[in-house]
């Protein structure tokens, strides 16, 4: 595993600079990473200054908010990554809690009181400088704040430093045999960890990078995929459903040929279609798990071991290790369920809720308790049995959420939700003898009273911006 020194490895210093690197389609044509090279230096400049200060970004998927992405980096400051639709009430709460020196966007800001505006350059992106810098120290360590909390808008992040983002992109690169011929579709935000991990990787090891902002269900997609020979494509389940009601040989990608899906547990049988038919065209699929705290990847089905450990989310990365934790706190033995632990150098330096935390060092110590219930073989393949938030109580009885989406979705996409006395499941499934057969399998399966599991039909099930269910969203329209 080649070590990484950020942010200088972030654009792969060996590729050649007449490769190209991103698909600008404001342009319609590529920036090489010569070009790119030279455009992260100037806009570099603008962020120049003796001290590291704290950098909001509010990004969305062009080439232009990547290319301020790497500047920023580059300039040796803390980014604070959101989106770019970021509402005002949540930015404005955002600023007041951590008081960014700079904000960068890609549109104006609706109220920049307290900010004066730099000239904008000629992509279009939006530079704010506060009125007076902020003195709160900075840990010279520190690089990334990622959100974890989807649309709710925390102010709690996700405090990453240089060390463990170099960690996790070499151990993917890696682990993903990635190389300068792939070329990745990303349609996941910049906003989201995984979305940014694909950059990372992509830009790391002299790849390059499709980004769009067009729906998998989307003909815009396919035709992008198409034109631009993208050989890689990232996605969380629902994204994999999608593509799987399309019909994945009706989208004419042949050269779409590595398949990655994290991002959450998906359905054994959506994954094994994908496996067979991308098998029959010499693809490949990838199943990874991982969490934003650790920066973000922590394990790997790789597509040879796809046959026999079908259900896993794999082995951990190179540089890391897994365990399985009693209630009690002592290692559980091969094939008990206990919770997640996992350590290496990737994990997070700790959370952040304000400014003042931004000097803070490593908190955690390399260890992270994911939440996650899981099982662990003899050869150290996990799987992921549920999570501790998405635990119910039904007349007495723990039920794990994940495991009765994971059953009903066995039949059609759905998402559970805990109700007190009993589980809602949505589904945007109209077909009554699908729901009906919905409601029969979940019954049977978690052994459950009738009335303990209730159908709610929606037109459609709500999700994040990263395509993961939006139970905020959903328990409102329960």
């Amino acid at each position: 595993m080649r070590a990484l020194d950020l942010p200088q490895d972030l654009i792969a210093p060996d590729a050649p600079d007449d490769a190209p690197a991103l698909f600008d389609q404001s342009l319609q044509d590529w920036i090489s990473y010569g070009a790119l090279r030279e455009r992260v230096a100037e806009m570099a400049k603008t962020f120049a200054g003796d001290h590291k200060h704290l950098v909001f970004l509010l990004a969305r998927n062009s080439a232009a908010c990547a290319v301020a992405y790497l500047a920023i980096a580059a300039a040796g400051h803390a980014i604070m990554m959101l989106d770019h639709d970021c509402e005002e009430s949540t930015l404005s709460s955002l600023r007041k809690a951590y008081r960014p020196d700079w904000i960068v966007a890609p549109a104006p800001l609706a109220n920049p009181t307290g900010l004066r505006r730099l000239q904008a350059g000629a992509d279009g992106m939006q530079i704010y400088e506060a009125d007076k810098h902020d003195t709160a120290g900075i840990n010279p360590q520190l690089f990334l704040l990622l959100s974890t909390s989807g649309s709710t808008g925390s102010k709690k992040f996700v405090r990453l430093a240089y060390r463990n983002l170099a960690h996790n992109i070499a151990a993917v690169i890696d682990a993903l045999a990635l190389d300068p011929a792939q070329r990745a579709v990303l349609h996941l935000p910049l906003s989201y960890s995984f979305g940014l991990s694909v950059l990372h990787t992509l830009l790391a090891c002299g790849g390059s990078v499709v980004l769009t902002e067009a729906s998998v269900v989307q003909n815009d997609f396919w035709k992008l995929v198409q034109n631009r020979q993208c050989t890689l494509f990232a996605g969380v389940p629902s994204h994999f459903t999608m593509v799987q009601r399309l019909g994945l040989a009706r989208l004419h990608a042949p050269t779409l040929n590595t398949w990655l899906q994290a991002g959450g547990k998906a359905d054994a049988g959506l994954l094994q279609d994908f496996a067979d038919k991308l098998g029959t065209r010499g693809g490949k699929l990838v199943v990874m798990y991982g969490q934003t705290e650790a920066s973000p990847r922590m394990t790997t089905l790789r597509f040879e071991d796809f046959a026999r450990k079908s259900g896993t989310v794999g082995q951990a990365l190179e540089g890391g290790t897994l365990e399985v934790i009693s209630k009690d706190g002592y290692p559980c033995p091969p094939g008990t369920e206990g919770e997640v632990v996992y350590r290496g150098p990737n994990v997070m330096f700790g959370y952040a809720d304000d400014r003042a935390d931004l000097s803070r060092g490593d908190d955690m110590r390399t260890t992270l308790i994911t939440g996650d219930y899981g099982v662990l073989d003899e050869e150290g393949f996990l799987t992921i049995t549920g999570r501790k938030q998405r635990m119910a109580k039904i007349h007495g009885l723990r039920v794990m959420l994940d495991e009765v989406e994971a059953i009903g979705r066995s039949v059609t996409p759905c998402a559970a939700m805990d109700c007190g006395d009993h589980i809602v499941i949505a589904t945007d499934q109209r077909d009554q003898s699908v729901q009906k057969q919905l409601e029969q399998v979940l019954q049977e399966r978690m052994q459950l009273p009738s009335q303990s599991i209730k159908l709610k039909y929606l037109p459609s099930l709500p999700l994040t911006g990263q395509g993961k269910i939006d139970y905020v969203r959903l328990r409102g329209l329960l």
